[in-house]
């Protein structure tokens, strides 16, 4: 997928919203969002269970870090919605890299408006937001 249908996708994942909250856009389309205790290696993810959509982020995190994460992992809800990531890393040949990378540039483009503060934010975390990802 390249950048320009990423962000037409980012776009118009707020058209018709009252709000650019992301905590607030998962409640009203259904998405679960549960803080979990996870590791360093693994600080969110994305599944969806029997159709129901669950966004786990880890415990511990800072708001700023939350929320780039939530955005990221949001990506991976819009533009993989269906695709296991952890079938694709353990019993395929195809790069999940590729997904992160999508999933990045999803996030940088819901977050572009925001003047995030990231002096406190973890560097695999503030990575998220550099556009060399793509």
């Amino acid at each position: 997928m390249t950048r320009e249908e990423i962000s037409r996708k980012a776009d118009m994942f707020f058209e018709g919203r009252q709000t650019r909250d992301l905590f607030a856009v998962c409640r009203d389309m259904g998405i679960t969002v549960v803080f979990v205790p996870l590791t360093v290696r693994v600080r969110a993810f994305y599944q969806c269970i029997r159709g129901v959509d669950v966004i786990y982020l880890s415990e511990g995190l800072s708001d700023t870090e939350q929320y780039i994460l939530l955005a990221h992992e949001l990506g991976h809800f819009v533009l993989h919605r269906g695709v296991d990531s952890f079938f694709i890393a353990r019993s395929t040949l195809f790069p999940p890299g590729r997904f992160e990378r999508e999933a990045d540039e999803f996030a940088r483009c819901l977050l572009g408006h925001l003047d995030l503060d990231l002096t406190e934010v973890a560097p695999d975390i503030r990575r998220i937001l550099s556009p060399d990802g793509m």
